[in-house]
């Protein structure tokens, strides 16, 4: 991820270094990205195994 921009008092808009940048999301989001980070990852890997696709780079 890269910078992220104030929408208000109430969130932020996550700016992706892939350019990815729709969606408004409450402070808690990311806060839950942190704290969860190594389970979601975890996650996120054996979807991909599952589906049969493998991480590149």
């Amino acid at each position: 991820m890269t910078p992220t921009d104030p929408v208000g008092n109430y969130g932020i808009k996550l700016v992706f270094s892939d350019g990815h940048d729709t969606g408004i999301y409450d402070w808690e989001y990311p806060y839950r990205l942190g704290v969860d980070q190594a389970r979601l990852w975890q996650t996120y890997l054996e979807r991909l195994e599952a589906a049969g696709h493998q991480r590149q780079g």
